[in-house]
């Protein structure tokens, strides 16, 4: 049933669309807490480890009917669909801008891109009618490494789900957030996520420091990092090997095949019980009769299953590259004093007790480590909440003729809040040479303040075709107080028609930032009088 919500009450979510699960938390400004919402026909619901209400997760699948109908979530499975695992990797699909297509109906297909769109959009359509007709703040997780396509992709289906006001937190941030219980600030924090596909461990420091509503605010940056091949998924793939063996010992091979597909679908939900319940039921229909077929797991053979590939030891052998990376860095692993767990695999019991085991020493952090991420997102945009702004300078940079330096005209401050009440900066740029036709707005991020920083040895030239390029290679910039060239994948050029004169003002630009801390241009032929660009994205800022 549809609660009744209280006018003006802003409704904060926390979106995590994960490789093998897509989790959505709704905040509670008014009672402080925050809970997974659920969707019929499309979530299916996790026994929580410790007994309480059942978590509801979406699987992060779609399948399409013969007329192109979307089946989203645990519906796709129910609605008899044989296997819906051409539709399974689309957060990788999308992060790695692949080109695959997926079957989308009766001799139809789409992108994985806009197979993903889909899913997602419906969910979060579904999601705000919910509460009805009342303003909503979203919160996306972002993986470290999510390239700036994806997070483009991601604002797209915000807008197309009538999202209005959205903002972006990286996964590890989002991890903190999550947990019941603060970390020490002055303490790098231990993460270890064991996810859909991959697991990985990150050695995080904080930034800044603060408190709001007893958490920590703060912005976080990886001190040490190390990636692992094994996730849950291959741990499903065991599991269902492990049934095979056991179970259809004198099957035919192509038995054993069609078997095999359908137990690792339903191992990944029994795998996620275990952490629940000691014995757990997975129930696939035989390949000859079509009668259901029912299967019997417990926890002790999911650890035995575990021990016999070594994941303790893979496990560990990733955080200790992490911790590595961290200690060339100057951090050893002694000064950490928090391990945050998250991600379904997290929540075996296992797994929990070999990092207690080794972090014997420390807070180990591992209350509902599936939502974790979503929990944090969710409570991200209360914690920002008349506090959050650009944190560093940017600003265009020019070549000085007179002086023969770089210069850098100032864009926007670090502590600027966001989104602008209006403009916040005004400038007049004119053409290099006689003839031009496409003038650049070359971007910068700079760390520590334009008047602080050297112009470096990056120089950026009018060429004849009206493009932008480096007037010699450049080699050996990785100080952190030099500047960065932030759309230099994606520039913006701004077309004289008719071509400009040298020296001519040509273009008035405006600049305001948008409620995902999007920089954006307004752009008016001075010669012509007319809005060639309105509200044109730059670059999304940090």
């Amino acid at each position: 049933m549809k609660q009744r919500r209280r006018a003006g009450r802003v409704i904060r979510l926390g979106v995590d669309f994960g490789a093998t699960t897509t989790k959505i938390a709704r905040f509670d400004d008014d009672e402080g807490t925050c809970q997974l919402m659920e969707f019929p026909a499309w979530s299916q619901t996790i026994p929580a480890p410790d007994g309480s209400k059942g978590l509801p997760v979406v699987p992060s699948v779609i399948a399409f009917t013969d007329d192109g109908l979307p089946r989203i979530g645990a519906e796709a499975g129910a609605a008899g669909h044989p296997d819906p695992a051409a539709t399974r990797w689309l957060k990788h699909y999308l992060i790695s801008n692949s080109s695959i297509q997926v079957a989308a109906g009766k001799n139809r297909h789409a992108s994985a891109k806009d197979a993903a769109g889909t899913f997602l959009t419906r969910i979060l359509t579904r999601a705000l009618g919910q509460d009805g007709p009342q303003e909503t703040e979203v919160t996306f997780t972002l993986p470290p490494d999510a390239p700036p396509h994806y997070t483009d992709w991601l604002a797209g289906i915000a807008a197309k789900s009538g999202i209005r006001t959205f903002h972006f937190v990286d996964e590890l941030s989002a991890a903190i957030w999550g947990c019941t219980g603060a970390p020490d600030p002055h303490q790098p924090v231990l993460v270890v996520d064991i996810g859909g596909i991959t697991h990985v461990a990150s050695v995080v420091l904080f930034d800044e420091q603060g408190e709001y509503a007893g958490l920590p605010w703060c912005h976080v940056r990886v001190a040490g990092r190390a990636d692992g091949s094994t996730g849950g998924v291959q741990v499903d793939t065991w599991l269902a090997d492990t049934l095979i063996a056991r179970d259809y010992p004198y099957s035919q091979d192509t038995q054993k095949q069609e078997c095999h597909a359908m137990l690792v679908r339903e191992c990944a939900s029994a795998k996620e019980r275990l952490s629940a319940v000691e014995t757990t039921e997975v129930i696939i229909p035989d390949p000859g009769t079509g009668t259901p077929r029912s299967h019997r797991i417990t926890r002790g053979e999911l650890e035995t299953v575990l021990n016999r590939h070594s994941f303790g030891d893979t496990l560990n052998r990733t955080i200790d590259r992490a911790l590595s990376a961290a200690l060339m860095r100057g951090y050893a692993s002694t000064a950490i004093g928090t391990v945050i767990l998250t991600g379904g695999c997290a929540a075996i019991p296992l797994v929990q007790d070999l990092v207690k085991k080794r972090f014997s020493g420390c807070t180990v952090v591992c209350d509902q480590p599936l939502w974790a991420a979503a929990r944090g997102a969710a409570r991200y945009s209360a914690m920002k909440r008349g506090r959050d702004t650009v944190r560093h300078d940017y600003a265009l940079r020019y070549w000085d003729q007179d002086s023969l330096s770089h210069g850098y005209r100032l864009l926007v401050r670090s502590g600027t809040p966001y989104p602008s009440a209006g403009q916040v900066a005004r400038l007049i740029i004119s053409a290099a040479y006689d003839g031009q036709t496409h003038l650049g707005i070359p971007v910068y991020e700079v760390q520590h303040g334009p008047d602080q920083v050297p112009g470096g040895t990056l120089e950026l030239v009018a060429g004849t075709g009206g493009g932008l390029r480096c007037a010699d290679a450049v080699t050996g910039i990785t100080h952190r107080a030099d500047p960065v060239w932030v759309n230099e994948r994606t520039p913006t050029y701004l077309v004289a028609s008719p071509p400009a004169t040298k020296g001519e003002p040509r273009f008035e630009l405006t600049f305001s930032i948008d409620g995902s801390k999007q920089l954006l241009v307004t752009a008016r032929d001075v010669l012509t009088g007319r809005l060639i660009r309105q509200d044109c994205p730059l670059f999304r800022m940090t």
